[in-house]
């Protein structure tokens, strides 16, 4: 099903030089070292029933995702807010949208609307200015505040942010919370664990396929009993997903390393 890590990136990309610029700006403004750290309730369902807030994203679109996850990563200490946020059409530039003073403008208007319906942020009004937005879902979970995943800054530094398409975003991230700690940052998921994230199968199945063509992602077809100390039992047919997490770290398009390491 997957191409080896050997064989690198199918990605032919480059980027626009504008958007890049500003998510480096945000990214270094930002002064976050290596990650945004997300709690786990953001990405997986915890006993409540509900779809997470990282699903309900994938759902809503590229723009409305793709700004939250911006918005979260501007947005670094308490009361996570956003006092002078920069303009939409600012917004829409960053994200590489076409006619960005003007329709693209727009989208992110809309975008932020949608996100203060669906209480992803609040937004206080100032006269004459842009609106102060405060984050309801941030990005700064600390050590102690429980398990969290780390979305690496690469993600935005080296541009993936826009190479991307949300699906492949929104996989990255659960498979981010699916083999954290693992030192091999493989996991291999039961039908009951994957439904805890709330992705179609067709999203799982295009987002895996999006990662491996740009080379983060390794798809490998195994059988294995879901209990190790039952010999009887049937071995039933699983997918091992493996995150090669060094080629996050350069552009999208970049050719891998014929190590084909999956990094740190």
């Amino acid at each position: 099903m997957a191409a080896s890590a050997e064989k690198g990136s199918k990605m032919s990309t480059s980027l626009p030089a504008e958007p890049l610029r500003k998510l480096r700006l945000v990214a270094d403004r930002s002064k976050r070292i290596s990650s945004v750290r997300f709690p786990v309730e953001f990405v997986r369902e915890q006993v409540t029933g509900e779809r997470p807030p990282l699903a309900r994203l994938v759902r809503a679109g590229e723009v409305r995702l793709k700004l939250h996850l911006t918005l979260a990563l501007m947005a670094t200490r308490q009361p996570y807010e956003l006092r002078e946020p920069p303009a939409a059409y600012w917004f829409a530039s960053m994200l590489g949208l076409s006619n960005h003073e003007t329709s693209g403008a727009r989208r992110v208007g809309d975008a932020l609307a949608w996100l203060e319906r669906e209480h992803f942020i609040e937004r206080t009004p100032r006269p004459g200015k842009t609106s102060k937005i405060k984050l309801l879902h941030h990005g700064s979970t600390s050590a102690a505040g429980g398990r969290y995943l780390q979305a690496p800054l690469d993600l935005w530094k080296q541009g993936w942010l826009l190479a991307l398409p949300a699906r492949a975003i929104g996989l990255y991230l659960v498979l981010k919370e699916a083999t954290g700690g693992r030192a091999d940052h493989d996991a291999m998921l039961s039908g009951t664990r994957k439904a805890q994230y709330y992705l179609s199968d067709e999203t799982w199945a295009r987002g895996a396929k999006d990662l491996e063509d740009a080379g983060l992602l390794h798809v490998e077809e195994t059988f294995a009993r879901a209990s190790s100390k039952d010999e009887y039992e049937p071995k039933r047919r699983r997918l091992r997903y493996t995150l090669l997490d060094s080629v996050i770290a350069s552009p999208p398009g970049t050719p891998a390393d014929s190590s084909g390491g999956t990094g740190n």
